[in-house]
């Protein structure tokens, strides 16, 4: 395709001269500068540098990525003379020692302080101290009072008052006028009189500074909402001083009440909430000592102490003695079982949801020959399992007390015995053989009936307390007991 030579675009090709920016590094490959002005006109760059630059180098800027050859450069030197001292010409740093200034004063620790402010106002000290200590007053201040200034001068047509100066005992109201758009709540009339100082500038007076003849601008803390409110002291509720004593009683009971105890504990470190055990305890006393026999333990991480008894007057107590006591806190969960001494007669009943039950009995058995006499009694298919908590209190003698445990379960034609955790409160030395204490238990089936029988020793005669959980082969339901910080549960 021919096109004319009139129809070709045409171009005025110019090249826009790119610029040096103020403060950026320029260099020359081995000598380095820093901007200090760039003139666009003549094309004179002004750059601070300990180098010397020479003509006909190429000089590069790092930001701006300019580059220019240099065709002439000026090389200014400066020279400081020393002295032992210097003058500075441009006034007053600070307006410390100035002599009749508002402002200097000699701190007293009472008015004359940095944590002291004072409020100009008619009314009285004392009838605004307590409402401005109770709701604006700043913790750590003082506050006090002064004459107050105000302006008793007549007003104009906007309500601007033309000031004289005079002290009043009398609040003076002032109304502000809104009309205007360029009024605001903010601005205050005859607030000081004032001078200025003022300039001849092309025959324009202009004002470069004000100065009040009788208030004083001073920064000042704002406090919104603020309300000093006494709050008691706690400090006494604490310390960082290691327990007294490196055990902690847990549980008391009374002596001459209770006879044996069984508990069911669970502790945890209340600092590593990961390290926790679970224990169980039978304890028997003979009124001054206590027997225990701790068993069944299980633990997360570490055994987290031992357990001990002590008897202070007719109060027992079940004493803990954490592994880690300097400094560590540890939460514990009881649950105990009580066995009384005085016998109480027929039998109690707790039911836990259907077929659950927990059963309270007693029973006598007199000084005769040994011969097995019926504990507890119980259909085979009422109850297929029973857990069986045997208290054992010699009549006469010794007066000693044996603690049992027993599982019974029975299948309708069998039954099955587990007798274990057996202990006495009878003070034998170690070297003494094991005998049967006050007796043995033993169990059978008979026309349906699952029976528990004791077989006391010889011319011994014994009262029983049972605590029996019994568990039905038809049981449905859940139920459930909260005792203190313990539930019982029962599910199927």
């Amino acid at each position: 395709q021919a096109i004319p030579f009139e129809n070709i675009a045409q171009f005025d090709i110019d090249v826009e001269t790119n610029q040096f920016s103020v403060g950026e590094t320029v260099s020359t490959g081995d000598k380095v500068g820093t901007v200090v002005a760039w003139n666009e006109n003549n094309k004179y760059l002004k750059v601070l540098s300990n180098d010397t630059f020479d003509v006909g180098e190429s000089i590069n800027g790092a930001s701006s990525k300019s580059i220019a050859i240099i065709e002439q450069t000026t090389k200014f030197n400066s020279v400081c003379n020393i002295d032992s001292d210097s003058e500075f010409r441009s006034g007053f740093r600070k307006e410390t020692g100035k002599l009749n200034t508002e402002l200097q004063k000699l701190a007293d620790n009472d008015y004359y302080q940095t944590f002291s402010y004072s409020l100009g106002s008619p009314i009285s000290y004392d009838t605004w101290k307590d409402p401005v200590n109770s709701l604006g007053h700043v913790v750590g201040f003082r506050n006090f009072a002064d004459v107050t200034v105000v302006s008793t001068a007549s007003t104009d047509d906007k309500n601007r008052r033309n000031a004289s100066v005079g002290v009043s005992s009398s609040p003076v109201v002032v109304v502000a006028d809104l009309v205007s758009e360029n009024e605001s709540m903010h601005m205050n009339y005859d607030f000081d009189l004032v001078t200025e100082n003022s300039k001849n500038i092309a025959g324009v007076f202009a004002s470069d500074e004000i100065n009040f003849g009788n208030r004083i601008l001073t920064d000042y803390i704002e406090s919104r909402t603020n309300r000093a409110i006494t709050i008691d002291s706690i400090s006494s509720e604490f310390n960082d001083l290691p327990r007294a004593t490196a055990f902690s009683d847990v549980f008391d009971f009374n002596l001459d009440l209770i006879d044996g105890v069984k508990f069911y504990v669970l502790l945890f470190d209340t600092r590593f909430s990961g390290e926790k055990e679970i224990i169980q305890i039978n304890l028997l006393h003979d009124g001054s000592l206590g027997y225990m026999m701790p068993f069944g333990r299980v633990e997360t991480a570490i055994d987290l102490g031992e357990f001990d008894f002590n008897v202070s007057a007719s109060t027992g107590n079940l004493r803990f003695l954490p592994a880690k006591s300097k400094f560590n806190n540890y939460a514990l969960r009881i649950f105990a079982i009580e066995t009384f001494k005085d016998t109480q007669s027929g039998i109690s009943t707790l039911s836990l949801g259907t077929g659950y039950d927990i059963i309270s009995t007693s029973s006598g058995i007199g000084s005769t020959d040994p011969s097995p006499v019926q504990v507890v009694g119980f259909g085979t298919t009422a109850i297929t399992t029973s857990k069986l908590f045997i208290q054992t209190q010699e009549l006469g003698g010794d007066q000693r007390t044996q603690l049992n445990e027993l599982v019974v379960l029975n299948d309708s034609e069998e039954v099955y015995l587990l007798d274990y955790a057996q202990m006495i409160n009878e003070n034998t030395s170690q070297s003494n053989s094991p005998n049967v204490g006050l007796g043995t238990f033993g169990a059978d089936v008979r026309s349906g009936i699952t029976s528990v029988y004791f077989t006391p020793t010889t011319g011994v005669g014994v009262t029983m307390r049972v605590h029996q959980v019994a568990i039905g082969g038809t049981a449905t339901g859940i139920g459930s007991t909260t005792i203190s910080l313990t539930e019982v549960l029962t599910t199927t």
